[in-house]
């Protein structure tokens, strides 16, 4: 089953939308459409951009033209097709090491990295189509999608500089449903999807102009220009699957969902490497030659659900599943011992609805076998299967609406995720990470917020995320504090068809890591946040 979010072309809502901010931040949205008869066409345009002056070598910009048309026959199907073209240039900054993070506490701002790499960046060009028709035949609706995007891209990186000119990525997703009784009101769908995702003669290059120092390791690039080339590679992922889903209505109140899917997943790699960078030595060595790797994966997906409405208000619902989850072909390169992970799931809950008021809760139980990992070691990011996995954890989102116009709500999430059995494997040497914690996972998560209409047309709504401290690395070494109440704020109005609204991220300009690390030497890593920010929009909304 495959799902693509886009907004029907038979949707007549037509927008206009502007947006200029602090840190050179800029916003452009045009959606212009037209409905006839049988005939729909629309055309979308959207800019973002961004300078983020705050740290250095971080300016981001994307575009997107997008072409809709629709088509409804006379008897009653639909059919809906996109072209779109997109860029995106991104400079990537790097992480910060604990002299730069300091200073970024400091001042607000990141001006270097600790890495030698200076110019990273992922510049990419995309064409998507997709198609899709939706008709009765028979007894049976019918969904059938055919899609494809090629894209391209240019991709500094740690070591080397990845040039990708010939991506394609195509498929088909035939999906049907129908209603019947079985034990009682009922419903099936089924499908069938195959996909190829291919990248050929993508290229790795050296980095032509950098500094080095003792025993010739690279300490800094001073561009992204391509020196020597260092690898070829071609990488075909093809899958095949076929799904089922039938939710059943056995007797009053009870609903009950049962689902299974299976797929096949199939990846070659054919590889080149006349050199390769030395994450050891921090410069380019001689490359291995020619290698090929061939994996197949049998992936099943299985799930059963039930919810129970105890009256108007309360909803009882519990749910078990077992899925399989393939690598991606840039973990099965760095390790093609790689075996595909298997969850189980328990989850049981009650959601509340009331006029003034709503609650979601739910607790959780997930056994991870093989669940794939990665393993920082000397700056290189390997990845590994972890012997099993278990995951406990408590989700409670609530609202309240007090007032006419006036919300109040909250959520906390609590996740126990540690290590069964891990044998973490740094420099061809065990260490048992057996009990630990995973990285970058949080004991707990929870945050507020509260929002407010008036029939005058004003607005505003205030939110407050936090996250609890969490460990760096597999060892359980070291902890990151990570942060509290971190508040953003929107006040709008509207008048007409006229919207006006100004944003501010981070209100109170707190400094932080959104993300902390440690590497198997020891070697720290952050991420910062950014600083606040003010931005203003106006949106235009137009009758199609």
């Amino acid at each position: 089953m495959i799902q693509i979010i886009s907004k029907s072309v038979f949707d007549s809502a037509d927008r206009l939308r502007a947006g200029y901010g602090e840190q050179g931040a800029r916003n452009a949205h045009a959606r212009l459409g037209k409905v006839w008869d049988k005939h729909a066409a629309s055309v979308t345009f959207s800019h973002r951009a961004s300078n983020n002056q705050w740290r250095r070598n971080n300016e981001y910009a994307s575009s997107q033209l997008s072409f809709k048309h629709g088509y409804l026959f006379d008897g009653g199907g639909a059919l809906e097709s996109e072209l779109s073209f997109s860029r995106v240039d991104l400079q990537l900054p790097g992480s910060m090491g604990d002299a730069e993070f300091a200073d970024y506490l400091a001042t607000g701002r990141q001006t270097d990295t600790k890495d030698a790499w200076k110019n990273s960046a992922r510049d990419s060009k995309i064409i998507f189509f997709n198609t899709r028709w939706e008709g009765e035949v028979g007894e049976w609706r019918f969904k059938p999608r055919l899609f494809a995007t090629h894209w391209s891209h240019f991709h500094p990186v740690t070591g080397v500089i990845n040039v990708s000119e010939n991506n394609l990525l195509y498929g088909v997703d035939l999906e049907g449903d129908r209603s019947h009784q079985l034990f009682g009101p009922a419903s099936l769908v089924m499908g069938v999807t195959a996909r190829r995702d291919s990248s050929l003669d993508a290229e790795k290059y050296e980095y032509a102009d950098v500094v080095t120092g003792w025993g010739g390791r690279i300490s800094s690039t001073l561009s992204d220009r391509q020196g020597a080339l260092l690898e070829e590679q071609d990488t075909i992922n093809t899958l095949f699957g076929v799904y089922a889903l039938e939710s059943l209505k056995p007797v009053e109140n009870l609903t009950l969902d049962l689902s299974v899917r299976y797929d096949r997943s199939m990846f070659d790699i054919d590889t080149m490497e006349y050199g390769s960078y030395s994450y050891s030595t921090g410069t380019y060595i001689a490359g291995s030659g020619a290698s090929s790797v061939n994996q197949d994966y049998n992936l099943w997906s299985l799930s059963a659900g039930a919810a129970y409405a105890l009256n108007p208000t309360w909803t009882l619902f519990a749910n078990v599943a077992q899925s399989d989850q393939v690598p991606s072909s840039q973990e099965i390169e760095s390790n093609t011992g790689l075996q595909a992970s298997t969850a189980r799931n328990v989850e049981l809950g009650v959601k509340a609805r009331l006029r003034g008021w709503q609650l979601d809760a739910s607790a959780y139980w997930t056994k991870v076998s093989d669940e794939i990992v990665s393993v920082l070691d000397n700056g290189q990011t390997v990845f590994q299967n972890a012997g099993g996995t278990r995951k406990l954890g408590v989700e409670l989102a609530g609202e309240w609406r007090p007032l006419e116009g006036l919300s109040l709500g909250g959520s906390w999430t609590y996740s126990d995720i540690t290590f069964d059995s891990f044998n973490e494997v740094i420099s061809s040497v065990n260490y048992d990470r057996s009990g630990n914690r995973l990285p970058y996972v949080p004991l707990q998560q929870y945050g507020l917020w509260a929002a407010y209409e008036h029939a005058s047309g004003w607005s505003g709504r205030v939110r407050a995320q936090s996250w609890g401290k969490y460990w760096m690395d597999n060892a359980n070494s070291e902890q990151y504090g990570g942060y509290d109440f971190v508040t953003h704020v929107d006040v709008g109005y509207k008048t007409g068809i006229h919207r006006f609204n100004l944003n501010v991220e981070n209100l109170f300009d707190k400094r932080y890591a959104i993300e902390a690390t440690k590497d198997s030497r020891g070697t720290r890593a952050y991420s910062g946040a950014a600083p606040r920010s003010v931005m203003a929009y106006w949106t235009v909304d137009l009758e199609g």
